[in-house]
């Protein structure tokens, strides 16, 4: 979802979305509806997986788990962003057709502004360390212990991430703060192996299943493209396609291990927009502004981007394992 905003094109191309080209039809459905919805799952997996039967008791091992998780490698990445951008912006040709040609300031006062700032990309991982930090506060005010008051908090947090109820200087995550609600309150009792309770259930479970994706996959995108673009809107279409996922994905397990390379969605995130810009250059250098050309970036950047991100990933585990749990944040995977 990620690697697809950041492939839209239309502007380095000079095509005009206004005029209706099929690909300005094409990236503009795909921007909407992967900017509509990876953010909001990456931030709602994030707050269910972290209170996913939560007590304070728990605090200090889940903080130091997402240092080494998060924090630690949101560090390197910036780190590694900073000095890619000192050595590119000093090249002259290359600098020349970078989005920014300005200089990078060298020095530790820019550095530590960079790290603190972070590469746009990255933002996703700087806002998490900030919600993360106030773990306390969700838990104390959505915990449901004996009445409801947890829903009306929860409703009351919505409505100001959607600055519908306006408290300055409070930056606050709608998909996260539900997602911790529902890590917190709606337990999740794994694998159920009975298998009459099953049958009992099958029907129910495949209607659902089926009917929900479809619907949301059909008929709520509209609300993307047709409707007015408001954040509460996208709100509600986000959280049930969220569902519609979910339960979508069932349809689709397995007992055995996906393939390892899979697994580091991570490393891509972090990894993608240096490999990504220099492949889109490169294509735009060999074939020029066209719209054939726009179309083979479109399609094709994405594609090489990932194989040599999969090529790094398996050259980093194998003969630098060190550097790889770095940058992976110890999301160790063989091979």
């Amino acid at each position: 979802g990620v690697m697809s905003i950041h492939t839209y094109n239309l502007e380095v191309y000079g095509i005009e979305a206004e005029k209706g080209s099929v690909l300005a039809v094409v990236e503009i459905f795909i921007k909407k509806f992967a900017d509509g919805t990876c953010v909001s799952f990456f931030f709602m997996i994030s707050g269910f997986l972290f209170f996913r039967n939560f007590d304070l008791s728990m605090l200090f091992q889940k903080y130091k788990s997402r240092v080494k998780s998060i924090v630690i490698p949101y560090v390197a990445w910036n780190t590694i962003y900073y000095l890619y951008y000192v050595c590119v912006t000093r090249i002259p040709l290359i600098a020349g057709i970078m989005s920014g040609s300005e200089r990078m300031p060298v020095g530790i006062i820019p550095y530590l502004q960079y790290v603190w700032s972070g590469y746009y990309t990255l933002w996703f991982l700087r806002d998490l360390m900030y919600l993360i930090l106030l773990a306390p506060l969700w838990y104390l005010l959505l915990k449901r212990r004996k009445y409801y008051w947890p829903e009306g908090i929860l409703i009351l947090l919505i409505f100001i991430s959607l600055d519908v109820i306006h408290i300055s200087a409070l930056k606050i995550n709608a998909y996260y703060v539900l997602g911790a609600y529902l890590g917190m309150n709606r337990k999740l009792e794994g694998k159920v192996t009975d298998k009459k309770w099953v049958s009992m259930h099958m029907c129910d479970s495949i209607a659902l299943q089926r009917v929900v994706p479809v619907i949301s996959a059909v008929f709520l995108p509209m609300i993307i493209i047709c409707g007015s673009g408001r954040y509460a809107g996208r709100l509600w279409y986000n959280c049930l396609l969220f569902a519609a996922v979910w339960l979508m994905m069932d349809l689709f397990s397995c007992e055995h291990e996906v393939p390892w390379w899979i697994k580091c969605t991570f490393f891509y995130y972090c990894a993608h927009d240096m490999v990504l810009e220099a492949v889109e250059k490169i294509i735009l250098l060999i074939g020029g502004r066209n719209m054939f050309m726009a179309w083979a970036d479109y399609i094709l950047a994405p594609v090489i981007t990932l194989l040599i991100l999969i090529a790094s990933a398996w050259i980093l585990q194998k003969y630098m394992p060190p550097v790889w749990k770095l940058l992976s944040g110890w999301r160790e995977r063989k091979g």
